[in-house]
C-alpha cells in the first residue's frame, strides 16, 4: 500500500518481475478489502499515508489476522519508526527491497 502513485507503480513492476504477483491499493480501506477478499501473503505499507496510517492498518491486521501481521513490512522515510516486524528505511535500494520480502516470506 502506497499512496504515491509512482512508488506503488515501481514497487508492482519490480515485485512481478520477480514472479510475484501483487495487488496495490493506495488506502486503509482499500487494503482492508482486499485483505478481506483475497488470500494474501504479505503486505508492504508506506508508514505515513493520505487519512489513516500504516500503524492503522498493521494494528488492525493483527487483531484480524495475527498470522499476516509478521509478514507486514513498512517502508517510510522516517527512521525511527518502530513496532513492525520489517522496516525499509527509504530511500532503499530494490536489492534491499528482494531481500526484505524473502526473509518475511520466508520467516513462517
Amino acid at each position: 500500500m502506497e499512496d504515491e502513485p509512482i512508488v506503488r507503480k515501481l514497487l508492482r513492476n519490480f515485485l512481478e518481475m520477480l514472479g510475484f504477483r501483487v495487488v496495490e491499493t493506495s488506502t486503509v480501506e482499500g487494503a482492508q478489502a482486499i485483505i478481506n477478499e483475497k488470500l494474501v501473503d504479505l503486505i508492504i505499507s508506506d508508514y505515513m499515508l493520505d487519512g489513516k496510517s500504516g500503524r492503522y492498518l498493521y494494528e488492525w491486521i493483527l487483531e484480524a489476522y495475527p498470522g499476516l501481521a509478521k509478514r507486514f513490512i513498512v517502508i517510510s522515510g522516517w527512521p525511527d519508526v518502530e513496532g513492525f516486524p520489517w522496516f525499509i528505511a527509504k530511500p532503499f535500494t530494490l536489492k534491499v527491497l528482494e531481500e526484505v520480502v524473502r526473509k518475511a516470506l520466508s520467516s513462517v
